[in-house]
């Protein structure tokens, strides 16, 4: 998100400062990349080729959870996407 924002490809509206005091109040849990998420990325077909979208669909698929955003390209990889 940090990388995103800073970039201009992500518009937070607010201080990216107080991302982390959001995500703890609402409980939320902040995933490591594990080994096997990244082995994973190396068998996922180039519907997208960012790197860092690759590892949120890696983790997604690793664990059977949704991915919130709107990117309809998500959904080529078989995740439900939330928005």
């Amino acid at each position: 998100m940090a990388i995103k924002s800073s970039i201009g490809k992500l518009d937070i509206n607010k201080p990216f400062e107080q991302i982390f005091e959001d995500v703890q109040n609402n409980k939320m849990k902040l995933l490591p990349i594990r080994f096997k998420d990244t082995l994973l990325i190396s068998k996922l077909p180039f519907h997208r080729k960012d790197p860092f979208d690759r590892i949120i669909i890696a983790q997604a698929i690793s664990l059977s959870v949704p991915i919130i955003g709107k990117d309809e390209i998500f959904k080529s990889y078989g995740i439900d996407l939330i928005w």
